[in-house]
């Protein structure tokens, strides 16, 4: 199927869109900085942790490993990303593009997977009533594709 220039950089435009947000999160001017770390950068402020596992997340993100190499990838995603869009505008091949959007894809799976170790890890601190506040805030923010449940059953 050919899709026209027009078309193609349409696209391009949507993923990189997508991307350098998922990518960068705190470029986003509307969070204020440091309000108890934009409340532990993501957690619902309606989980009303108390002092002690608002320590243990604290202590979770900021001794977690993973943490500056997932900085290093979310840093190469951002220039694959810059990368993907030279290819798109300029005479790069369709082996290239398809090539770079490969690694982006990968890239993002990376940092998701080592994002979702972390919830777990932080889900581990939640009670019951947390956990089931936790789950609505993130099916508020990431609803689920159609024809998939929406709730557990």
């Amino acid at each position: 199927m050919l899709l026209s220039r027009a078309s193609l950089m349409t696209f391009a435009l949507v993923v990189m869109g997508n991307s350098l947000v998922w990518a960068n999160p705190s470029q986003n001017p509307a969070k204020k900085p440091d309000q108890n770390v934009e409340y532990l950068q993501g957690l619902p402020r309606d989980l009303e942790l108390k002092p002690k596992q608002l320590e243990k997340i604290q202590e979770i993100r900021r001794n977690n490993p993973v943490r500056e190499r997932m900085q290093k990838k979310r840093q190469e995603l951002r220039e694959a990303n810059q990368e993907f869009l030279r290819l798109i505008a300029g005479n790069a091949t369709k082996e290239e593009v398809r090539a770079k959007y490969r690694q982006i894809n990968s890239l993002r799976e990376q940092v998701a997977n080592a994002e979702f170790e972390d919830d777990l890890e932080i889900r581990e601190i939640l009670n019951n009533k947390q956990r089931r506040k936790w789950s609505e805030h993130l099916q508020k923010r990431f609803p689920a594709p159609p024809n998939l449940p929406s709730q557990p059953r």
